[in-house]
């Protein structure tokens, strides 16, 4: 029989990993939408800019390795195709389907019009999750989680010949772009090459000690300067963002000790995701022409930040009690 999903011991570091992630995705795109707005945000600008990538490409590749990594943690010993199914699709796609709806009755109301922007493309892309909650992430995302079972196969039978026929596909695909499903770098071979090395390297938990994590670490704190060696406007431009969500997810991942906050944050990352991005598409509107300086900017995305952390909480909370719900009737 399938272990539960926390049968084997929790990783802290992995709490810590995705609060970080999540902190870059948000900020980046809170800077996409000032500079929308024409509202030059320079603190941010400065941090975003790690390794001339943006944090939110280099958080949301480690959310990919975060992803596969606990999986194989939690799967590698025990499996049950049935369960591990219904473990995983019960607790993702009702908030999906649940915030979509949610948001859709928003904006339905906002635009005085009840059937918002739908279409047969509009509704596919509801059930996979790229409408207006959700991003190309989230369909990404469930193909790893249904390619898993095959993927746990091979990672158990032959790790290295798979390993480099991936790293083959996606040195190729930055080539041909091959399975778009959003920008440049927002591929399916790109979110199944990072979930892929996540179950890789979440071997090396606790094995980076020392002279190696420090190693590691400057590797890390380079990456500024390594990333110049590549054309970042060529067809390889994606790869400093990939090494550098690589060692971040090594160097973090070795962290002993994990902050109460990082956990709160972690636990309702993904209704984080859900809906961040669209509280931020309603409040701009409303409150940019308002700011005038730094110090307001600041402080609309500390209380934006706030209340996105509050709601996706209240989210997280009725999910977990309806995931029970639903358990109990299986």
């Amino acid at each position: 029989m399938e272990k539960s999903l926390y049968s084997r011991s929790h990783i802290p570091s992995l709490d810590l990993i995705r609060s970080i992630c999540m902190l870059g995705i948000v900020q980046e795109h809170f800077l996409w939408l000032c500079r929308n707005y024409n509202m030059d945000f320079v603190f941010l600008e400065a941090v975003n800019h790690y390794g001339h990538q943006g944090w939110g490409s280099v958080g949301t590749a480690v959310f990919f390795m975060v992803s596969g990594g606990a999986l194989i943690y939690n799967y590698c010993d025990s499996f049950d195709l049935k369960s591990y199914y219904i473990s995983r699709f019960i607790k993702m796609l009702p908030v999906l389907y649940a915030t979509h709806i949610m948001f859709y009755l928003i904006m339905s109301v906002c635009n005085n019009a009840l059937l918002y922007k739908t279409t047969k493309k509009t509704f596919f892309d509801m059930l996979i999750g790229k409408a207006l909650v959700g991003e190309w992430f989230t369909s990404v995302i469930i193909a790893c989680y249904l390619l898993f079972p095959i993927l746990r196969f091979l990672y158990k039978r032959y790790r290295v010949l798979t390993t480099c026929v991936i790293i083959f596909a996606f040195l190729l695909n930055q080539k041909l772009l091959l399975f778009s499903c959003g920008d440049q770098w927002a591929t399916y071979v790109n979110g199944i090459t990072e979930f892929w090395l996540g179950m890789v390297f979440i071997d090396f938990k606790e094995k980076i000690s020392g002279s190696k994590f420090f190693i590691l670490l400057g590797f890390l704190i380079a990456m500024p300067g390594i990333s110049l060696l590549f054309d970042l406007n060529g067809i390889w431009f994606y790869i400093p963002t990939i090494i550098s969500s690589i060692l971040l997810f090594l160097v973090l991942l070795n962290i002993r000790r994990s902050p109460k906050a990082a956990h709160n944050v972690s636990k309702c990352s993904y209704e984080i995701y859900l809906v961040h991005h669209r509280i931020m598409y309603m409040s701009f509107p409303v409150f940019a022409p308002l700011i005038v300086s730094q110090a307001q900017l600041a402080l609309f995305f500390i209380i934006l930040m706030s209340g996105i952390y509050c709601l996706s909480e209240k989210i997280n909370v009725m999910n977990d009690y309806f995931v029970r719900r639903i358990r109990a009737l299986i």
